[in-house]
């Protein structure tokens, strides 16, 4: 009946309404040619694709602007994380090397993790 309907509604609405908040509001139709040329030994950190998902871009390396609402002080490269001190998601922040205890292996005697 009624209620089901209204039921959808609201859930598609919510629905829209999460999609909307994370996808970038200012990404235009993805144009190639537009796009800067790299070239991948200009891009120290690595290369990834803008918030847009169109052109390439230099990942960020450590002390360097990442983060914002839509990243668009850009993304940190690998083994990189984007440390934000205001606890506002949508701020500026650095990248930092992250440490993970996963990268600790322990000496087993005869079980040792062996280099590659």
């Amino acid at each position: 009946g009624r209620r089901m309907t209204s039921g959808r509604l609201l859930f598609v609405c919510l629905v829209l309404t999460l999609v909307a908040s994370v996808t970038p509001q200012e990404c235009s139709p993805c144009d190639d040619d537009e796009c800067p040329t790299l070239a991948p030994k200009s891009c120290i950190w690595g290369m990834l694709k803008d918030p847009c998902l169109c052109c390439h871009v230099c990942a960020k390396g450590p002390g360097e602007e990442c983060g914002g609402r839509s990243l668009e002080f850009g993304v940190c490269g690998p083994g990189l994380t984007c440390i934000i001190s205001q606890g506002d998601p949508d701020a500026k922040g650095v990248c930092n090397m992250r440490f993970l205890a996963t990268h600790f292996y322990p000496y087993r005697g005869s079980q040792a993790v062996k280099q590659q």
